[in-house]
Parts: C-alpha cells; structure tokens; sequence
C-alpha cells in the first residue's frame, strides 16, 4: 500500500526497546531494515563498523549485550536513507563513548538536512541551532 511505503520510506524509527529480531545476526537484522526502507549507499559492513559492531555481522543478535543491541537498533539509521528519524531514548543502555559516537551520527544526519525528533532523559550534546528543547511538565 502506498501509505505504507511512504512512510518507510521517509522515516525510521527506534523506540524504546530495540526492536531488533534477536535470531537473526547483526546484517541480516540490517538487511531487514534496509528492505523496508529507502537503502542507503552505505555498505552494511561499513554500517556495523561505524557503531563498533563489524566484529559480530554473522553473530545472533541474542547474544549481544544490551548495549551492543542498542547500537545495532541505532545503526540501522544508517541503513536507509530516511529523512526523518523518530527516537525514543536512543541512549538507553549505552556507554558514555557510545553516547558521544551516536551524537556524532545524529549530527551529520542534521547537517544532511535530515530531521530527528526524540525524547531523552539523557543531556544531549548537539549544536544550540540544531535543537528545540521542549521540557514536559511533572504532570502525566
């Protein structure tokens, strides 16, 4: 359905929990992503390599820590060339080095002209012109 298609086309989404198929390996999780999306040009070994990951491509994802599996939900961002990416505390579960690498990643993607919106508990190390902080209120 073309809805459908637009939609995977121009967004990516990582939400709170990972989301990623924990009997499948690292590539063929981002193969998957890949085949519901706009591919990226990006070869996907270059992908795992970005986010730290090249080491374990053929490896079954349930095995990975939990940090290894945030990187790998993150990094199929990069597996697609989706303008608008949607992210629900990206960090959780990662390390200070990865947190910074993922703020990296976030940045370029600003610079590309792409857009990213997303909840975070975490501070958020992003130039001042590329964020608009919108802090909720304690009610909920």
């Amino acid at each position: 359905d073309r809805l459908a298609g637009d939609y995977f086309e121009q967004v990516n989404y990582v939400g709170h929990h990972d989301g990623v198929k924990h009997e499948l390996s690292c590539l063929e999780n981002l193969r998957l992503a890949r085949a519901m999306g706009v591919p990226s040009q990006q070869d996907l070994d270059d992908v795992l390599d970005k986010v730290n990951l090249y080491a374990y491509g053929e490896t079954e994802v349930g095995s990975l820590s939990a940090g290894q599996k945030r990187r790998l939900a993150l990094a199929r961002l990069l597996a697609t060339d989706a303008l608008l990416w949607i992210l629900d505390e990206p960090f959780t579960s990662l390390d200070k080095a990865s947190m910074a690498l993922f703020s990296g990643l976030f940045e370029q993607h600003l610079q590309r002209q792409g857009v990213i919106v997303m909840t975070s508990h975490h501070d958020i190390s992003l130039p001042a012109q590329s964020l608009q902080r919108l802090k909720m209120g304690d009610a909920a």
